[in-house]
């Protein structure tokens, strides 16, 4: 695969754009949701900062990209023209929102990845490390951040530790996105390599099943199993040894202390039960899976238009949270087709790019996939790649990727 010269943003650059993201989420624990918007708003004016410092044009094969947020803004627009009586405020906020989307899209289409990604790779280690001591402090010695009230979720100290992102459905995202990521970083010729990797990987797996949420722990399932996959495949028998005697050895810790694990995970391992065992009488009950299986009833009934959706309505109906719900009621099946294949794209390209023999250096070629698998699981509580305070990262990462490892290669041949 040739590469282009038509980037124009650094990747330790973005790396900055994607700490200011970081920043905006921490802020989110301490000042709460309300301010969402504006430190949103913030947050594009670094984007436009990034954007004009660089140089960056937007190209016609950019536009085919963020059809998308275009498509969206279109049908949010003309949803809010056709109910203007009943609309608010933060109807209004969704467009502003879809903008966001569009320019963190237009700020990831231009960074280019050096072959190695030495400088990505350096900025994730440190925003990986930041992020796994608070999410082991948080479980490992709760009673020292027992101050900082927006790192849990319910009770303190035996609640659900979230430490910077305001719900579990947010960390458990990001924490994905790192697994993700660490999990494609091991390299079988370099031992400190795979020590290193091998140690995130488990941390950010762990620090998912911590949050406690049964749809992420799903998608922390769906990791797990890639983690292994790959290291049983592309490791010598060595590794492989020592991968048996770690997950026997892990499953040992597991069993002494499964009374430690029922205290601290109780919420998770009652509604496993009771979902699992009882699935069928908890659909129409209020709790989250009735909830959710009563938001799609609502969206199903309630939506007139099958094919572009009845738009936002946040003035009459506000707590549409799973994405087959929210979508379908706000974008109908054009909405919704529309993000799927925007957000899947990329699997099937890394596939048809992996079987071409084209082999990437970078861990993200593989890693923004994998992540992508475990979307359908953490869409289920919430959209977080659309949240406000959440966009930044997932589409300005994913736009690296259409960059660097989709773009180039059209263009390019």
């Amino acid at each position: 695969m040739k590469y282009s010269k038509y980037s124009s943003i650094s990747a330790s650059n973005f790396a900055v754009f994607i700490i200011s993201a970081f920043m905006t989420v921490s802020c989110l624990a301490i000042v709460g949701p309300e301010t969402q918007f504006a430190l949103n708003a913030v947050l594009a004016a670094i984007g436009c900062c990034c954007i004009y410092g660089s140089g960056v044009k937007v190209r016609a094969i950019h536009l085919t990209v963020i059809m998308l947020p275009i498509l969206l803004i279109l049908l949010t627009s003309i949803s809010i023209v056709m109910d203007l009586e009943r609309s608010i405020i933060e109807d209004y906020f969704e467009i502003i929102k879809y903008i966001g989307i569009s320019l963190f899209l237009i700020i990831g289409l231009n960074v280019k990845i050096e072959v190695s990604g030495k400088k990505l790779h350096a900025s994730v280690l440190v925003f990986s490390i930041l992020i796994a001591l608070f999410g082991l402090g948080v479980i490992l010695f709760p009673k020292y951040f027992i101050l900082i009230e927006g790192f849990y979720s319910r009770q303190r100290f035996f609640g659900k530790p979230i430490t910077f992102f305001h719900t579990t459905y947010f960390a458990a995202a990001i924490y994905a996105l790192l697994a993700s990521y660490w999990i494609f970083s091991v390299r079988p010729s370099d031992a400190r390599s795979m020590i290193l990797s091998a140690f995130f990987s488990i941390v950010f797996l762990v620090l998912i099943v911590f949050t406690q949420s049964r749809s992420a722990v799903f998608g922390a399932a769906i990791l797990s199993l890639i983690f292994l996959v790959r290291i049983w495949c592309f490791n010598r028998w060595p590794t492989k040894v020592v991968l048996v005697v770690s997950l026997a050895v892990a499953i040992g810790v597991i069993w002494q202390y499964s009374d430690y694990a029922s205290q601290r995970l109780g919420y998770l391992i009652s509604g496993f039960r009771s979902y699992v065992l009882n699935w069928h009488r908890n659909i129409g009950r209020d709790n989250s899976l009735g909830l959710r299986f009563a938001q799609i009833e609502w969206a199903l009934n309630n939506n007139p238009y099958l094919l572009w959706g009845a738009g936002v309505g946040k003035g009459y109906y506000r707590l549409l949270e799973s994405w087959p719900a929210l979508y379908y009621y706000r974008f109908g099946l054009i909405g919704m087709f529309a993000y799927v294949v925007f957000w899947s794209f990329p699997i099937a390209r890394s596939i048809q790019l992996y079987v071409r023999g084209y082999r990437s250096a970078s861990p993200l070629f593989w890693a923004i996939p994998a992540f992508i698998v475990t979307l359908p699981f953490l869409s289920l509580s919430s959209v977080m790649t659309d949240q406000p305070h959440m966009s930044a990262i997932f589409y300005g990462l994913l736009g690296v990727y259409y960059s660097n490892f989709i773009i180039r290669d059209l263009t390019n041949g």
